[in-house]
């Protein structure tokens, strides 16, 4: 059995967010395809550095047209718990 390929977008939980300047993490959740995808397309994510290391990151108003897009393409899209 075959993984679906998997992205997986979870909230920075933070206070002193506003519902538009939340930020949210966009990570590897496994399969083919996934890390050569993030890879083509980090240009167009912010960078958030947390405890010395840079994630792909965006901002709340960025996320669905993201989403949209990524599924588009055939991955899997989960919106998991705030880190």
């Amino acid at each position: 059995m075959t993984k679906t390929p998997t992205i997986l977008i979870s909230k920075l939980d933070l206070m002193g967010y506003t519902p538009e300047t939340q930020v949210y993490f966009i990570q590897n959740g496994g399969g083919a395809g996934v890390y050569e995808f993030l890879t083509a397309h980090s240009k167009f994510f912010d960078k958030s550095l947390m405890m010395g290391r840079t994630y792909n990151a965006l901002v709340a108003g960025r996320v669905a047209k993201f989403k949209a897009y990524a599924e588009s393409k055939g991955f899997q899209v989960i919106e998991g718990a705030a880190v």
